[in-house]
């Protein structure tokens, strides 16, 4: 039997099937069945063998490095036991790796959700340029900007995706752009820019901004702006800055910043050096920190700046309690001051033990023996102070002589009551300086440092004395003046003492520790003088340890000269001066003092017309000079008659003008006879009665009246009206203009005083009528209201009429009737219909 089975050589599967081979088939069996049977069997093996090589070849070796083109999935999870690379890893420049470590290094890494780690490392250097802002609104580039044509800008700011616009009203954006030559377009510093967001839109993260007035700031692309404070907003108006500019090198926290530029009180504190900034006076170039309310524990040390040494500052204590005290703290007790010296601290009472060493004794410092308690600068927010608590103030340092809120000095306020300050945080005193009075609460202690100057001051130049030996005035006050970086006060911190002079210096006042001193005039002397000490022991011996003097001349009268009726008025210039002309003409005859033997002594330009720069030289006078004290000169020149100089104002014919000028003409002038006065600065508190005259620039406090009473006119900036007033007190015209918060409106009103009455203000016109002839329950009065309609109604509005584009309504007696909208029939009698069309009660259509 033959076996015609074809073989598969072509088929690419497996194939598990192989003929069954019989070895004998009885006698016809040539054996060529068997054969082919192998044959077919065997082709089919080396089919089989071909398929599993072919499918080696895709399979991924385990026995040496292999790769695959494609996509390999590891269903059941993966084990690496070494380093996972991805693409070509180059260290630092490209593809990715995961170590047997876990440690991996890849180009970038995006997470849809968390990052949970233990702590974020990087090697990266963050650098910043020179003005650099923390703030709650952060800052913002501009990535495009349109504008609004009405002084406004809208703003696109580069965000990334899903972050929302970090501005909001009213915060104030600073900015700073590089700045070019207009020549060269070379660098020339950084522009300072500012704007305000009006409004914002967060759906579309835009916003809306302006310029800071009267300022050319602009936007531009790529513009990097910072939030520095809000106007309105409290709680984004505190920052911090990180300044390297210009010379500083600092950080400084803001607080309560709502204004374009920070002023000093809104700087709390800082760190680093701040250039060009003043505090209290103090330049802070060469201060490393400054700070305000300090809440600390530890201990401070200083070093002295000589030795190098570490010196520990004591921690002030105040009175002594019974307690336990720590070391280094310190106490006033029995009017001494002691330091804790043990290191375990203390409950020993002061005096008692070895555990205190005194500091101050007794009676060395303070009034009454008392340790002074050092307070700092004064404060508003730090009253009360108590009795020998030391401030400083005004560039002096007081101590206080009682309990008190008052400051040493009187300081500005404004209307609302608070204190006014400068730009460096310190105080704006009330009044000008020459004129303050020390508060009676608080006592000068020590001289604020050696640029201060020091002088005497007396309203009166000269004493006259009349024929009977009657002195005028009887007595001169005499203050002592210090002034300090242009700034003048009283001072009593020295002795102030008199003495007389008639040959030889006689005692005349007693030393007294004060600002100022009264000097009676006594007949028989030359001249008196007044001298300012350091000590008591000074002052009663009268020697040259003296700080200041002032001398004080006197004239005595005599008979009338023929030149008295036309002399000069006398100018007194205080001391002779170096560099300075002195002169004799019609209008003016300049006196001054000058030392001969420590004596001062008064002299008068001696030649009329003339013009002296030198110096007298001799008490007696000379050619230049003519001394005072002559009896025939002071008759001549009526010094307390005709031609007085008092206070530094001069008197003659009638005219009183003050000796100091502006532009060659009199500060004040008073003219007895014409009455013509002149004044080139008043303050007038009081009740000012004219007929006429010009005003400029005038700015009005209160209410401005052109009359007390009967028909005028009234200008109140108290109520912000502007009336046209009536003798009977009706205001028959009145313009109002008011202000509440951000928004401001005016009204007028018009009233002729028999009820008819007119309001204007925006969105609303208002008609109040009086006629006669209407029914007795509409009270005679008619108003007409036109707003967004027309209103006509009586005074109880209970019969009113409303006109508006969409209504028409009467109101009789509380009854609403509305006009009717829409259609009806009509069959007229020859019985044709009609439609009437209605709108709001108006017939408009007949169809």
């Amino acid at each position: 039997m033959t076996d015609t089975t074809q073989t598969r050589d072509n088929e690419s599967a497996i194939v598990n099937e192989f003929e069954n081979i019989i070895p004998w088939n009885g006698m016809n069996d040539t054996g060529r069945d068997v054969r082919l049977k192998w044959e077919r069997n065997f082709a089919r093996v080396e089919s089989n063998f071909s398929i599993i090589i072919e499918e080696l070849k895709n399979c991924l070796r385990k026995d040496r490095p292999d790769s695959t083109n494609f996509l390999l999935s590891l269903l059941g999870g993966a084990k690496i036991g070494k380093n996972l690379t991805f693409g070509e890893f180059i260290t630092n420049v490209s593809g990715g790796m995961i170590d047997e470590k876990g440690i991996a290094e890849l180009e970038s890494l995006f997470l849809r959700s968390e990052l949970i780690v233990p702590a974020i490392r990087y090697n990266f250097m963050t650098y910043f340029m020179g003005y650099n802002i923390i703030s709650p609104g952060g800052g913002l580039k501009v990535k495009d900007f349109a504008d609004n044509g009405d002084g406004t800008w809208t703003v696109v700011p580069d965000l990334d995706e899903g972050i929302p616009c970090g501005q909001y009203v009213d915060d104030i954006l600073t900015g700073f752009w590089y700045d070019k030559t207009a020549t060269s377009g070379d660098f020339a510093g950084f522009r300072k820019m500012q704007f305000r967001v009006m409004s914002v839109d967060y759906d579309a993260k835009t916003f809306v901004m302006a310029p800071r007035p009267n300022t050319e700031s602009v936007p531009y692309k790529e513009l990097k702006l910072g939030q520095t404070g809000n106007i309105t907003n409290e709680k984004r108006q505190t920052y911090i800055v990180i300044d390297t500019r210009d010379g500083s090198n600092c950080i400084t926290f803001f607080d309560h910043a709502n204004t374009w530029d920070p002023e000093p009180s809104q700087m709390p504190s800082w760190f680093g050096k701040k250039k060009g900034m003043t505090v209290q006076g103090i330049n802070a170039d060469n201060y490393s920190a400054v700070l305000q309310n300090i809440i600390m524990t530890g201990l401070i040390y200083q070093i002295d700046e000589i030795t190098g040494d570490t010196v520990r500052v004591p921690l002030w204590k105040g009175d002594w309690v019974k307690g336990k005290y720590g070391y280094y703290n310190e106490v006033s007790h029995n009017g001494s001051r002691y330091l804790c010296v043990n290191p375990d601290g203390t409950e020993q009472e002061p005096g008692t033990g070895s555990d205190w060493l005194v500091t101050v004794k007794k009676g060395e410092d303070g009034k009454d023996g008392e340790a002074l308690n050092p307070r700092g600068r004064w404060e508003a927010s730090q009253v009360p102070y108590y009795k020998n608590d030391l401030v400083s103030f005004t560039y002096g340092s007081f101590v206080a002589l009682r309990e008190t809120n008052e400051p040493p000095y009187p300081i500005a306020k404004y209307k609302n009551g608070n204190y006014r300050r400068k730009k460096d945080g310190g105080y704006i005193l009330a009044g000008a300086s020459k004129n303050m009075t020390l508060n009676p609460d608080w006592q000068m202690v020590t001289a604020p440092d050696t640029n201060a100057s020091f002088w005497l001051d007396c309203p009166v130049s000269t004493i006259g004395i009349s024929s009977v030996g009657t002195p005028s005035p009887s007595s001169v006050l005499v203050t002592c003046k210090m002034g300090i970086r242009g700034n003048v006060q009283l001072c009593s911190l020295y002795y102030l003492v008199a003495r007389k002079y008639n040959g030889s210096w006689i005692a005349h006042v007693s030393p007294v520790k004060s600002f100022e001193l009264s000097v009676p005039a006594t007949a028989g002397y030359t001249q008196f003088a007044v001298r300012a000490y350091r000590t008591a022991a000074d002052a009663n011996a009268w020697n040259d340890n003296y700080v200041c003097e002032k001398g004080i001349g006197v004239s005595t009268d005599g008979t009338n000269g023929k030149d008295g009726a036309d002399a000069a008025f006398l100018y007194d210039n205080g001391p002779w001066k170096s560099g300075t002309t002195y002169v004799w003409n019609d209008t003016r005859r300049d006196k001054v003092i000058h030392p001969f033997n420590g004596v001062y002594y008064n002299f008068l330009v001696k030649n009329k017309g003339a013009s002296v720069t030198v110096a007298p030289s001799s008490a007696n006078g000379d050619s230049n000079w003519e001394a005072m004290n002559k009896l025939i000169n002071i008759a001549t020149d009526s010094l307390f008659a005709d031609g007085a100089n008092v206070a530094n104002f001069l008197f003659k014919n009638g005219v009183l003008r003050s000796q100091d000028e502006t532009d060659g003409v009199a500060n004040i002038i008073m003219n007895g006879k014409t009455g013509y006065f002149h004044c080139s600065h008043a303050d007038i508190t009081g009740t000012i009665n004219a007929i006429g005259g010009n005003f400029k620039n005038v700015t009005v406090q209160g209410t401005f009246k052109t009359k007390e009473s009967g028909d005028r006119i009234e200008l109140s900036t108290d109520t912000n009206t502007f009336s046209f007033i009536g003798s009977n007190n009706v205001h028959y015209m009145e313009l109002f203009f008011n202000i509440s918060g951000s928004t401001k409106s005016a009204r007028m009103t018009l009233n002729d005083n028999l009820g008819n009455v007119t309001t204007l203000s925006p969105g609303s016109f208002n008609l109040d009528f009086n006629f006669s002839g209407f029914p007795s329950d509409d009270n005679g009065e008619t108003l007409t209201t036109l707003n967004y309609g027309l209103q006509i109604y009586n005074r109880t509005k209970d019969r009113l009429v409303f006109i508006s584009p969409r209504k028409l309504q009467f109101n009789d007696g509380g009854n609403i009737y509305e006009g009717y909208t829409g259609t009806a029939e009509y069959v007229p009698p020859n019985g044709y219909s009609k439609t009437l069309y209605f709108k709001n009660g108006i017939l408009y259509k007949i169809g």
